[in-house]
């Protein structure tokens, strides 16, 4: 059998043995700390990251960030605890990740003799004769001593003497004399031992010289370096937010809200935060507390520095949220004019310009962006292809967005929508229930699953699907307006009329679609017409969708409907013919 161990700078570990040593002395290491070592030396060169390692050293129980953070200050104060070592980097923190061991590892593999094969050089052995009055006894191998903090032995060598002593009936007194003079002998080596601890300790105390290195730190501490603390929270922090689904949400949130505990005016949790605090309400379940907590602190990071290009993406972000999309657009221009080259920001201009219409230039800000969250850049550039009527080209975009975010939201929710309007109904079932299996769905996806479902005129799952999307945002008019639609449905001449919200020509285009449906809901089939008129003058051009919905197919016969879905055609057509003649990029 061999055993296998690791010599990484003036480190050895020896993994089976439970034995470290550094710069040739011994190092006592707590076993978490070890348990940490031994996960990061065994993969050396790669990045643990923080789940595996908490699987891998805490058996996957709950652990906070200050006790993962706590972990791995521990190993490095131990691992520096040498003079001649105190400058040597054993391992780093990969930010929003893990931990990766960047020292150079050997491992050496070394045989180990089975017991039975080592010569016994201590009494010869030789074999009993019922005549002989004489037993030379070899006692067997000791028991080897397990991992413990303790020394503990075992009994076995006496008690197979017993069984010798019980075994042979012809023994006379002189040889149990000898037997029992051979029992003492074993006895007292053990007994020895269990003394040594405290010989050690007396000899200390007598002699308190300086020792030649410094005791290893084996110990636990109270708290962590509150540097390391931070810094461990926020790469979390980040590391859910990219993600992007309900659950990472609002774990981001809770772990930015903590970074700001810990340090009040970090400018990184502040924009950690505000974004996820605008994404909770655009996209999940946020409330109206969070969306002005939002607005609070982007507009303290513009009291901060007003001309940092960051800063005005943000408080772009958060008009972009409450429906403003020009003052939106007009904040990210003036943030990219600080910042051409951050991706951030063209994806976000580049998502309002598809919304109005301005395909081309998306796609020219999406094309530039490639390589950095690149899910989200695939994704728009899938959005422009397929409102521009390029729907093959579309496909194979979301596809390969959808491989690599195969659980954000955003992708499954566009990719379904696309298979909406191409009246691939249940692809697009497929997608959505998928998401929400993970529990990784959304308002849009719960609220765009019953929209498919009305489409298929399935009214209890549509109702299904909207109840819970209306439980998450009880305001939002694109729930409220297909729930008017399945009570006007239900109820018929019954159904209780209701005013049609009044929206104004800074809002989203798409919200004046929902301000149709609302109407049609309310059997008032001119406002519908009128608010389908201002979408389609503020850039809507989704006129595969319109011509299909089920909400709008009383006025499919009407003039002025088709005059409007004739304008987006058009321009869906001149955005096309712009993005034909650059050559789109391979995917990647």
């Amino acid at each position: 059998m061999a055993k296998h161990i690791y010599q990484s700078g003036e480190l050895t570990v020896d993994l089976s043995a439970r034995q470290v040593t550094l710069a040739g002395e011994p190092l006592e290491l707590p076993k978490l700390s070890f348990l940490f070592l031994k996960a990061l030396i065994e993969r050396a060169g790669e990045c643990i990251e923080f789940d595996e390692l908490i699987v891998q050293v805490w058996q996957g129980k709950v652990v906070s960030d200050d006790t993962l953070a706590q972990r791995a200050s521990l190993l490095r104060k131990a691992l520096a605890s040498d003079s001649n070592t105190s400058d040597i980097t054993y391992f780093e923190t990969v930010r929003g990740v893990g931990f990766r061991w960047v020292m150079p590892v050997t491992e050496v593999t070394v045989k180990e003799i089975p017991v039975n094969e080592v010569p016994v050089n201590e009494v010869p052995v030789k074999k009993v004769t019922d005549d002989e009055n004489v037993i030379p006894l070899q006692h067997p191998p000791a028991k080897p001593i397990e991992d413990s903090d303790t020394i503990q032995y075992s009994f076995e060598t006496r008690d197979s003497l017993d069984y010798e002593s019980n075994r042979l009936s012809k023994r006379t007194l002189f040889d149990r004399e000898k037997i029992f003079q051979h029992r003492k002998k074993l006895i007292a080596v053990p007994t020895f031992l269990l003394f040594l601890p405290a010989l050690f300790i007396a000899f200390n105390f007598f002699n308190k010289e300086s020792p030649e290195r410094p005791p290893s730190n084996s110990g636990e501490v109270t708290q962590a370096d509150p540097a390391d603390m931070l810094r461990l929270t926020l790469d979390r922090a980040n590391k859910y937010a990219r993600e992007f689904n309900a659950q990472s949400n609002k774990l981001a949130i809770d772990l930015y809200l903590k970074a700001l505990r810990m340090d009040k005016s970090n400018v990184e949790a502040i924009r950690g935060l505000s974004l996820s605090l605008l994404h909770k309400v655009s996209k999940f379940d946020g409330t109206e507390s969070q969306l002005h907590l939002a607005e609070r602190y982007t507009q303290t990071l513009l009291l901060m520095n007003d001309q940092d290009a960051h800063n005005l993406w943000l408080r772009g972000f958060y008009f972009d949220v409450v429906g403003n999309i020009n003052k939106a657009i007009e904040l990210y221009e003036q943030a990219l004019a600080k910042n051409f080259r951050s991706n951030e920001i063209k994806g976000a201009l580049a998502y309002l310009y598809a919304q109005k219409g301005r395909l081309h230039e998306a796609m020219h800000l999406n094309i530039d962006t490639l390589g950095s969250q690149q899910e989200f850049q695939l994704l728009q550039i899938a959005e422009s292809l397929s409102l521009a009527g390029l729907n093959n080209d579309a496909l194979q975009w979301y596809q390969r967005a959808l491989e690599l975010a195969p659980n954000n939201s955003l992708v499954s929710v566009g990719f379904a929508r696309h298979y909406l309007a191409q009246q691939q109904y249940d692809a697009a079932v497929e997608l959505l229930n998928t998401l929400h299996e993970a529990n990784l769905g959304s308002v849009d996806s719960q609220t765009l699953l019953a929209e498919i479902y009305l489409q298929q005129h399935d009214l209890a799952n549509a109702k299904q699907h909207l109840e819970i999307a209306s439980q998450q945002a009880t305001d939002s008019l694109y729930v409220n307006a297909w729930k008017e639609w399945v009570d006007y449905i239900e109820q018929g001449e019954q159904h209780i009329q209701k005013d049609v919200p009044k929206l104004n020509k800074a809002d989203w285009p798409n919200l004046w679609l929902a301000g149709a449906v609302y109407a049609m809901a309310q059997s008032k089939p001119e406002i519908a017409l009128d608010y389908l008129d201002n979408a389609e003058q503020l850039g809507y051009i989704n006129y595969l969708y319109l011509q299909h919905s089920v909400a709008f197919e009383l006025l499919r016969d009407e003039e002025m409907f088709q005059e409007i879905i004739q304008r987006m055609k058009q321009r869906a057509n001149a955005e096309a013919a712009k993005i034909k003649s650059s050559a789109l990029p391979k995917l990647p």
